[in-house]
């Protein structure tokens, strides 16, 4: 068995110079509004603010208007991959099928 990995930086369809976040920098960016106690609420004006939810090709947009769903570019399998599930009370890391629809956010290479 020969098996093969990403890169330290998914760039995905983030432009020149920018790569989708992992887990650990989301939960770096979590760790800084803590740090300077800056509340859920305002993580969630800079993030979208918008409770996007995410869409499934089977069954549609699901959990619009209470989360917002960040793909990281952590993944757990060929078929899932980790998102950031997030509203103004709750996050959580979970796994989502690659086949479904999610937000991204680019990270600005070092």
């Amino acid at each position: 068995g020969r098996s093969c990995g990403l890169p330290e930086k998914v760039q995905g369809i983030c432009p020149d110079g920018w790569h989708v976040p992992t887990i650990t920098e989301y939960k770096q960016l979590e760790a800084w509004f803590t740090e300077t106690e800056t509340k859920k609420s305002d993580v969630n004006f800079v993030l979208s603010k918008r409770e996007n939810g995410y869409y499934n090709p089977d069954t549609g947009y699901s959990d619009r208007g209470n989360f917002d769903y960040f793909w990281t570019s952590t993944e757990i399998d060929g078929t899932k991959a980790s998102v950031w599930k997030i509203n103004n009370d709750e996050n959580s890391f979970i796994e989502n099928e690659k086949r479904n629809g999610s937000s991204v956010r680019c990270v600005k290479d070092d």
